[in-house]
């Protein structure tokens, strides 16, 4: 059996002795005293421990030990260990392992020391600082545990009762660091920097409000209506404005309209007294024009019930201030009737000035205004005018005939006979009815309603007829002996057929026998017939057939006109009357009038002369390019063949043209510059710009200078405009090219410009609504895509619409041109490329006018367009211009869908007119509604748009102090329809400007109160945008923008600024 025994504890056991122990000395430093650190120390068989200052932890199991240590704060200021975690090994022995753990103060403090502040009183001082530290102080306080760094201290101004105290900057920057053994101090002391002006203002009834107002330094601007004290005042000179101010029906006037005064920083107020007094004026009403001893019939009404009658000259004195109604009435001396101009008048009186009213009486009459158009330059119409008493007058030209007799009125218009054509007027007669002090308008219209045609016969021998007859529309038929040209002819197809001749024993046969020639309104035709002997052994003989100068289309016979200053080619037409091989020269001589002015002797084209005209090949003529500088008003052409005789012909007395050996005269006329600014328009929508620069605008040009009567011409660009309409669509569902062309005739107006306005822009698309623009009138504005292939014909069709050509008829038009000559929109006559030297095809070259192409320009449209640019816009009396300090833009447009009335703005007056009358009104309204003055205008065509018929109208309006003041809306009618805009009585428009990227600006604004804003470059002054809907991106590196914003009626102005 086997017996154990036990063992207490702590008894040794033979080979075993206790398990070892170890010792950790941990030191702890840098804490100020009293302050506790924060240890722990541990291992990974469950020892753990927290120590606050430094110890020595014996009987440690040996291993690894980890120590710990967080940051600790004390009085504010916190300290940070290092290291903030350490491993130690503990060993067995009596020998120990030690550790140590500093800590070191990482914040600082500030002291902000605040002084000078009145008691009660709390300044709002902001202390902010690293990561976002902000911190308010409202008294002097030491701020601790701040993080290193740099901090501001920002002290606003202090307001406090009617004082204004300010420390002496707006901010500090202090450094608050750690290793500081006291505070960072920042001093705030607050001084007392504002002062108060007490105004005292007497000699007003009660009741009587003053009109004072103060203004000074920052902008400061108050206004008084009593005695007041003004506080809180900004040190430095100040300026006191007293108007006169009516109180009971009396105008009171101040003692001083102005006067300084200097603020000082001080509690007592300055003391300024305003003193008003009763005020007069006075009103002379100077009456003229009656007989003597004739007593004139005028009376005067004016506040307080006034009324006076006045029979002569006479100046009312001690009037109260305000508006006097003058109002004359006829008077009848000595059988006669003598009316006032002006019948009613409305002056306002003002304190210390004496006004004048002229009343200027004169026999009871009316104006009868005649416009004349339609005839060539330089012909006399034929129009008479009788009325009342035996009048009667023929005119030769639109006239007015002034200091008519009140009545009825016949005008009668004769057709007139021009050269080879008959104008027959339009109405032939007409009634109209002239009354007292009012303007009655009429007009005739002239058309050319024959042609003719230009028979040439040649070949046969002296003394021999031909055999030639004409026969055409309505029986007529006309037989020819010999060259001729028939006037007079009603429109067209003629039949030209011709019979052998025998003379002297030899048959001479007709080439051709028969042929058909079409005779056009306002033209002539041309046809020849060449005779030859039987035998082929006739004489040769040669004529000048026909001689005309074409710039770009040119009738055979030259009647289109020129424009003076542009090059011109000169083609003659010489026939033989046979089959030939002769290479004859042709001599020209140009005249300014009588004077020589240069001769050139032309080589034959070709070697032989043809039998009959061909304008289309350009060697079966004899040609000549024609410089500028010699196609002048005046000038005249003669042209002879075979000038040296060295052709042997039948007869050398037939060689000239014009036949008589006199020179011919070409119609050649003077027209003014022709000036056009290309707008580079931006859409914000889609950040697209139309590509146009001074560097490549001659690209969008030349069709213009080709194709259209433009001699000498000035381009420029403008600084690009930014357009917040909507995207430009092909089809124009959202309206967006009617919108923008809005906006560019109203930029056109605001900027004063008599320029015509295109503007450039990039479609997103190449097929669909490539240009629109206005027909005629005086807007002389239009738009266009950017698409080089075909951007010079697009402006081309659109200018041409500007000149008042309508759609010619080819391609699916719009409102085509009812009168366009030719049938499928044709070019009608030969025209020619002078670029180029291509001829242009009567029937294969369509009209610009049209959807066709190719195309060129029509003798008809040329013509019109040159009577447009020689008459101004219409041939119509142009707007009357009324100098204005100030104008009001009016604008919009007349849509199917309704009236858009656009946001009225205040611009500068040198633009301002009464517009063209017409059969819309424009109504200027009060705050209540009612109306203070209406004038009626008329509204552009614009072509081209496929959303339907649509008109739109700009102008800017003379605007009155007056007015100024109390306009309240704008009231828009057409057509049954009516758009009404009023001011919204708005506040501030709460604007701000930033910049987005070096070329971009973004305006954001009050929308709801000021639906559209003008955008202005503050330096040149150009609009650089009509900005809608509150946010706007305009392109500009300028920094300095002028701001107006518009409540529909009134304008805000402000000035704007961006950084760089």
């Amino acid at each position: 059996m086997l017996l154990l025994a036990g063992c207490a504890p702590g008894d040794q056991i033979a080979g075993l002795g206790p398990e070892p122990k170890g010792r950790l000395a941990i030191t702890i430093e840098g804490l100020p005293g009293g302050v506790s650190a924060s240890v722990n120390v541990s291992n990974q068989v469950g020892y753990q421990k927290s120590i606050t200052a430094g110890e020595v932890l014996t009987s440690l199991t040996p291993g690894s030990y980890s120590i710990v240590a967080q940051e600790v704060t004390a009085d504010g200021d916190r300290y940070a260990p290092a290291p903030t975690a350490q491993n130690v090994a503990v060993v067995a022995g009596t020998t120990g392992t030690t550790a140590a753990v500093a800590y070191l103060k990482v914040t600082g403090r500030l002291q902000v020391v605040v002084s000078g502040v009145p008691a009660g009183a709390a300044p709002a001082i902001e202390v902010t600082g690293p990561n976002g530290y902000s911190h308010p102080v409202t008294a002097s306080e030491t701020i601790v545990g701040l993080a290193e760094g740099a901090y501001t201290v920002r002290t606003p101004v202090l307001l406090h009762g009617i004082d204004r105290y300010q420390a002496p900057s707006d901010s500090q920057v202090v450094m608050v660091s750690a290793a500081a053994t006291g505070p960072t101090v920042a001093q705030v002391p607050y001084a007392l920097s504002s002062g108060s002006l007490q105004l005292i203002v007497t000699g007003l009834p009660n009741g009587g409000s003053a009109a004072v107002t103060v203004t000074g330094p920052a902008g400061y601007q108050a206004s008084v209506t009593a005695s007041t004290t003004l506080v809180g005042l900004v040190p430095g000179d100040y300026t006191i404005t007293a108007a006169n101010t009516t109180a009971a029906g009396t105008v009171y006037v101040p003692a001083a309209a102005s006067e300084a005064v200097t603020i000082w920083a001080a509690v007592t107020p300055v003391v300024r007294t305003v003193s008003y007094g009763p005020g007069q004026g006075a009103l002379s009403v100077a009456v003229t024009g009656l007989p003597s001893g004739a007593a004139a019939q005028v009376t005067v009404t004016g506040p307080n019930g006034f009324t006076r009658t006045v029979a002569a000259t006479e100046t009312l004195t001690g009037l109260v201030p305000g508006p006097y109604a003058i109002s004359a009435a006829n008077v009848i001396s000595g059988g006669s009737v003598y009316a006032p101009v002006p019948a009613g008048q409305t002056v306002s009186v003002t304190v210390g000035e004496a006004k004048v009213a002229a009343v200027v009486y004169g026999p009871a009459n009316g104006v009868l205004t005649l416009a004349i158009s339609g005839l060539p330059g330089g012909t006399g119409a034929q129009v008479t005018v009788s009325g009342p008493g035996g009048f009667s007058v023929t005119l030769g030209s639109s006239q007015a005939l002034n200091a008519l007799a009140p009545g009825q009125y016949t005008i009668a218009a004769q057709a007139v006979t021009v050269g080879n054509y008959t104008y027959t007027p339009t109405p032939p007669n007409q009634t109209r009815t002239v009354t007292v002090g009012t303007t009655t308008a009429a007009s005739v219209s002239y058309a050319a309603t024959t042609g003719a045609l230009a028979v040439t016969v040649g070949g046969l021998p002296g003394g021999a007829n031909a055999g030639v007859t004409v026969s055409g529309p309505g029986g007529y038929s006309q037989n020819l002996g010999a060259s001729q040209t028939l006037t007079g002819l009603a429109p067209g197809n003629y039949a030209v057929s011709a019979l052998p001749v025998l003379s002297g024993g030899t048959s001479y046969s007709p080439a051709p026998a028969s042929q058909n020639v079409a005779v056009s309104a306002g033209a002539t035709s041309a046809a020849s017939v060449g005779y030859s002997g039987a035998g082929g052994g006739g004489s040769l003989n040669l004529t000048i057939n026909g001689v005309y100068l074409t710039q770009a289309i040119q009738r055979y016979d030259g009647t289109v006109p020129l424009v003076a200053g542009r090059n011109a080619y000169l083609r003659v037409f010489v026939l033989a009357n046979q089959a030939n091989a002769a290479a004859p020269q042709v001599r020209v001589r140009l005249y300014a009038g009588s004077t020589l002015l240069q001769t050139t002797t032309l080589s034959a084209p070709s070697g032989s002369v043809p039998t009959a005209v061909n304008e289309g090949v350009l060697t079966s003529s004899w040609n000549l390019l024609v410089p500028g500088a010699l196609v002048q008003p005046n000038l005249k052409v003669l042209a002879d063949v075979d000038p040296a005789g060295l052709v042997t012909e039948e007869s050398e007395a037939d060689n000239q043209f014009p036949a008589a050996g006199t020179p011919g005269s070409v119609d050649v006329r003077a027209l003014p510059t022709f000036t056009v600014r290309l707008v580079p328009v931006l859409q914000q929508a889609n950040g697209m710009q139309g590509n146009v620069t001074d560097g490549n605008k001659e690209s969008y040009l030349g069709d213009l200078k080709s194709l259209l009567p433009v001699g000498a011409y000035d381009a420029d660009v403008r600084a690009p405009y930014t357009t917040t309409a909507p995207v430009l669509q092909a089809d124009n569902a959202n309206g967006a090219w009617g919108t923008i062309l809005s906006e560019i005739l109203a930029l056109r107006f605001t900027e004063g410009s008599t320029r015509y306005y295109y503007g450039v822009v990039k479609a997103g698309y190449t097929s669909g609504v490539a240009g629109i623009g206005y027909v005629g009138g005086s807007a002389r504005s239009a738009l266009g895509w950017d698409h080089l292939g075909s951007a010079a014909g697009v402006m081309a069709h659109e200018l041409g619409h500007n000149m008042g050509r309508s759609h010619a008829p080819c391609g699916g038009v719009a409102g085509a041109d009812p009168s366009f000559p030719y049938a499928g929109g044709k070019i009608g006559v030969w025209g020619l490329d002078l670029n180029t030297l291509v001829v242009k095809s009567p029937t294969g070259q369509a009209d610009l006018m049209g959807y066709c192409s190719p195309n060129w320009v029509s003798d008809y449209n040329w013509s019109a367009m040159m009577a447009y640019r020689q008459g101004g816009p219409n041939n119509a009396p142009q707007a009357l211009v009324v100098p204005a300090a100030e104008g009001l833009l009016v604008w919009g447009r007349i849509t199917p869908n309704g009236i858009v009335l656009e946001p009225a703005f205040r611009v500068p007056g040198t633009n301002a007119r009464v517009p063209a009358a017409g059969p819309n009104r424009l109504e200027l309204l009060a705050a209540n509604g009612a109306l203070l003055s209406s004038v009626s205008f008329d509204a552009n065509e614009v072509a081209d748009l496929p959303s339907g018929s649509e008109r739109q109208f700009a102008f800017v309006l003379p605007l009155d102090a007056a007015m100024a003041r109390d306009l309240g809306g704008l009231r828009v009618r057409a057509g049954g329809r009516l758009a009404t805009r009023l001011a919204a009585g708005a506040g501030e428009p709460g604007e701000g400007l930033s910049r987005r990227t070096p070329d971009q600006v973004e305006l954001r604004w009050d929308a709801t109160q000021y639906p559209m804003a003008i955008v202005r470059d503050a330096v040149t002054g150009q609009v650089l945008s009509f900005a809608r809907g509150g946010a706007a991106r305009v392109w500009s590196r300028r920094t300095a923008f002028d701001l107006q914003f518009s409540d529909g009626v009134r304008t805000v102005t402000k000035r704007g600024r961006t950084l760089q």
